[in-house]
């Protein structure tokens, strides 16, 4: 059953109050219960994936509506989670960082509230399950990018039966790293269906063969779940949703905008309320599950929601889903992108960046990074895996998936997509000014705004704000058209975010931007520390070193940590050139955050091994 039965079904629904759970009087109002797997795509057999045996949540599909379209808003938990916990896009509230505010204290802006909050509002008991089912835990995660206060009211199962109608959720880790091979039912590699982006190397197989196996090991979790809530007396009167918190955690995928990275599975299953069976491709943004759940709850959505409740029949679908990903762990990006039923595009933000930068995370524990190492090396790679080890990215990426399932073939200079291209970037760039996508602003100055103006959130609704998200977006177009005038008067611009992405732009400009060494010298004093590091690394990749050097040695003991956090990639993409900078960054290996710890400990040990530290992993035993 496509979308269009779905939704012709759902609206009978609706008109006979099936649907309509705001209409339902209170002691009529359903249990809600989440079941949530971390980084996990649609690698299930209900999905019509091979060799994974998912019997459980197989079943549940067949019982309730399986969604194919469904995305996160991030490809990464913290952020992802900071979205579809509050209804409002992470990049709004200022949450779009992984794990950021762990040395900066940050609670939600502007009065906006958590979803068990609200459930409990409208009086539901909410719960975060870690125990109560027999041979069974949940891992609690929460994971945002804020403190919220007592988020949940019990962590225990049985719990639930006495305080109806409860809104729960439980966790499981299983498809999150490490990974763990099944002692007795393993997962054959050699016919794991690899993407054609990785190469086809033992240890990538096996690694896949791992993943595939913790698929099957959270599907008898779900089912434990499943059968807990029957013996219960609770399945009849309860919503069981099952979603991942985002994409697999593999090479090109989690923290990635491509489909990898986004794309979940989604199972509804509302006995009596939704037919069993039902296939929905209506495009679902997980932004959308908070109005969802607080309309079964029978509450109306807080006004500054951004999502939509997808469940009802009487909105129109969504046409398009946008997607962020900001800095994870070390690796400082900007990437936003756009998914419509068919194409997918992708805007990168900070296109000079590698794809494979630093990431501590990635280089310990993804097998795939260092056999591409290798294989790059051995000139063994195919154009689809050596495009993921080029220097720079392209500026803009445009996919079919419906051709091209693993976006391969970037179809953005092609004359006959250009409508298409122009299109969704109107799109995007409306949607960023729409929610007041606070991605543009430089870690640090954000910082520096929740410091002044306790939230960046509440500093972009100024008429000063608005004006400075103007500047900056037009600052952004003029480095992406080189435009070196403009970018070296907006050097001299009252905000330090415009003045950073000025140099930025210059910094990608090439050797026709040395014309404005002078201004990049006078922004070595700057009083913004990202503006400052920025300048400096770009006067030291041109071989003008004699003050920039110091100012970027003199920013790994600044007092805001991002700029800390800034100087130390800085040195990381200075390579040799660094090596006198070695007694100060070995000094960062004990800061306080960890991101620059990483970083000064990545840049140390490529001046103190001979052999590099990748190629000592994932060796096939």
């Amino acid at each position: 059953m496509q979308r269009r039965d779905f939704l012709t079904w759902t609206g009978a629904c609706a008109a006979s109050s099936l649907l309509s759970p705001w209409a339902l009087a209170q002691d009529q109002r359903p249990n809600i219960l989440w079941i949530i797997a971390e980084d996990f795509c649609p690698e299930l057999a209900c999905y019509g994936y091979p060799l994974v045996q998912t019997p459980h949540i197989d079943a549940l599909a067949a019982q309730g509506v399986r969604f194919t379209h469904a995305f996160t808003t991030a490809p990464v938990c913290s952020a992802s989670r900071s979205g579809f916990m509050t209804g409002v896009y992470q990049t709004t509230t200022g949450a779009h960082h992984h794990r950021s505010h762990r040395l900066q204290p940050f609670t939600l802006p502007g009065g906006i509230q958590i979803l068990p909050h609200l459930a409990q509002q409208a009086g539901y008991f909410t719960a975060n399950i870690t125990k109560g089912i027999p041979g069974l835990s949940g891992t609690g995660k929460t994971d945002w990018n804020f403190a919220a206060p007592e988020p949940y009211q019990s962590k225990d199962w049985t719990d639930l039966k006495a305080h109806q109608p409860f809104f729960a959720q439980i966790n499981f880790p299983e498809t999150h790293r490490k990974f763990h091979r099944s002692k007795t039912n393993p997962t054959d590699a050699s016919q794991v269906p690899l993407p054609p982006y990785l190469p086809d190397d033992p240890r990538v197989r096996e690694d896949w063969a791992a993943y595939l196996d913790t698929v099957n090991a959270l599907d008898e979790k779900v089912g434990k779940v499943l059968a807990q809530l029957e013996a219960d007396g609770l399945a009849e009167n309860t919503v069981v949703f099952f979603f991942g918190d985002h994409g697999r955690a593999h090479v090109r995928a989690k923290q990635w905008c491509y489909d990898d990275g986004l794309h979940i599975p989604l199972i509804i299953r509302w006995p009596g309320k939704f037919q069993p069976g039902t296939v929905s491709d209506t495009l679902v943004s997980t932004i959308d599950f908070a109005p969802a759940v607080l309309a079964i709850t029978g509450s109306q959505a807080p006004k500054d929601y951004q999502g939509q409740n997808f469940l009802d029949p009487t909105l129109t679908p969504r046409a398009f889903t946008v997607s962020a990903r900001d800095r994870c762990d070390e690796t400082i990006e900007c990437i936003r992108t756009v998914r419509d039923s068919r194409y997918r595009y992708i805007r990168n933000f900070m296109h000079h960046r590698p794809y494979m930068a630093f990431n501590e995370y990635k280089e310990s524990s993804y097998p795939a990074r260092a056999v591409l190492h290798e294989w790059a090396e051995e000139h063994r790679l195919t154009p689809a895996q050596q495009a993921w080890m080029e220097p720079t990215k392209p500026v803009e990426e445009l996919y079919d998936l419906q051709t091209d399932p693993h976006s391969i073939h970037n179809l953005a200079s092609l004359p006959e997509h250009k409508e298409r291209l122009v299109a969704m970037r109107e799109t995007l760039y409306t949607w960023m000014r729409e929610t007041n996508d606070l991605g543009l602003f430089p870690e640090p100055e954000l910082m520096a705004l929740e410091e002044e103006h306790g939230s960046g959130y509440a500093y972009i609704r100024t008429p000063e704000g608005q004006e400075v998200m103007r500047r900056v977006f037009q600052t952004v177009l003029d480095g992406e058209a080189g435009h070196i005038t403009a970018l070296t008067q907006s050097l001299a611009d009252p905000s330090p975010s415009v003045r950073y992405w000025a140099a930025l732009g210059l910094g990608n400009a090439g050797s026709a931007a040395k014309r404005a060494t002078p201004a990049l010298e006078k922004a070595l004093w700057d009083r913004a520390g990202s503006v400052r590091v920025n300048a400096a690394l770009i006067l030291c990749q041109w071989g003008i070193q004699s003050k920039a050097f110091h100012v970027l040695m003199k920013a790994l003991r600044d007092a805001n940590p991002g700029v800390r956090h800034y100087a130390a990639l800085a040195f990381d993409t200075l390579g040799e050139d660094a090596r006198p900078a070695l007694p100060e960054l070995k000094k960062a290996r004990r800061d306080p955050y960890e991101c620059v710890q990483r970083t000064a400990e990545h840049v140390v040990r490529k001046f103190e091994y001979a052999v590099p530290k990748w190629m000592k992993y994932w060796q096939v035993k």
